[in-house]
């Protein structure tokens, strides 16, 4: 429900903009990356528009299979991923995808390192900006370091996009490809809003032999994972159709192999439902 002006310059007067603890619900005029930033890790410096040092991530606190994937001494440096602004019944909203890479760690650069990916919504209401969904940790997504960074070969860098999910919702789909002697990786994120948190709703990954797989032509699926959102859906998100092809196997055991998924929302997953006969 959209807050009365009153209540607006109530919030406005009760929480400033940023802390050097960060954590913030409100920014205040036009909304930014680096507003953001402050508003969730703490106070920057800044210096013709671009901060000199990346936002701080202190205390980290991860689950224990995800550390042997990001080693960190206390710290995380964060970096913008991607930003887009769009609206919603009306109401003007602002989403950043951040990236976070251990603190200090400039050999953080090999194929196999990803950073975290952190994901936040603000609202506009009058002058003030409100956060809606907030998630510092998302999930661990990337190569070399980066989700997305321009100095890196641009074949390595995922697409981010903002998308309909459904009738007023939007979603941000991250998809990329990656190859290992010669074996394709496809794989998609899809993170969508829910309550007041955000995350992967939707994961889809496969790895086959590409062209350079074997020494003898055995590879025949162009392989990758395409996606169709069915805007007919009797609900506030669209049903999605996913459709994986790859080649299963090793060399001269390799088939090609199509796979046709339904997928349908609840409690903030994409679940997969029976096929459509």
């Amino acid at each position: 429900m959209r807050l009365s002006k009153f209540i607006a310059v109530i919030f406005a007067v009760i929480l400033p903009l940023s802390t050097h603890g960060g954590d913030t619900k409100v920014i205040t005029g036009e909304i930014n990356a680096l507003k953001v930033l402050e508003s969730m890790y703490g106070k920057l410096t800044i210096e013709k528009g671009r901060p000199k040092e990346p936002a701080i991530w202190r205390d980290i606190n991860l689950p224990d299979d995800l550390k042997k994937y990001f080693s960190y001494d206390k710290y995380g440096e964060v970096y913008v991923a991607f930003e887009a602004k769009y609206k919603e019944k009306g109401i003007e909203k602002y989403i950043l995808v951040t990236q976070t890479r251990p603190g200090g760690d400039q050999t953080y650069d090999c194929h196999a390192c990803a950073p975290l990916i952190g994901c936040f919504v603000f609202r506009r209401s009058n002058n003030i900006w409100i956060a809606e969904n907030k998630n510092k940790y998302v999930y661990i997504i990337g190569k070399w370091g980066w989700l997305n960074k321009e100095k890196i070969d641009s074949e390595s860098i995922d697409k981010i996009e903002l998308i309909m999910v459904g009738v007023d919702k939007h979603g941000v789909l991250i998809r990329g490809n990656d190859i290992h002697q010669g074996y394709e990786n496809y794989y998609i994120y899809l993170i969508v809003p829910y309550k007041e948190t955000l995350e992967v709703s939707l994961h889809e990954g496969i790895e086959g032999a590409g062209p350079g797989a074997c020494i003898e032509p055995a590879a025949k699926n162009k392989q990758g994972i395409y996606y169709a959102f069915n805007k007919n859906t009797k609900s506030e998100y669209y049903d999605v159709t996913v459709t994986n092809k790859w080649n299963k196997g090793y060399c001269k055991k390799v088939r090609s192999v199509k796979e046709i998924k339904y997928y349908r929302f609840a409690d903030g997953k994409y679940k997969e439902k029976p096929a459509v006969n």
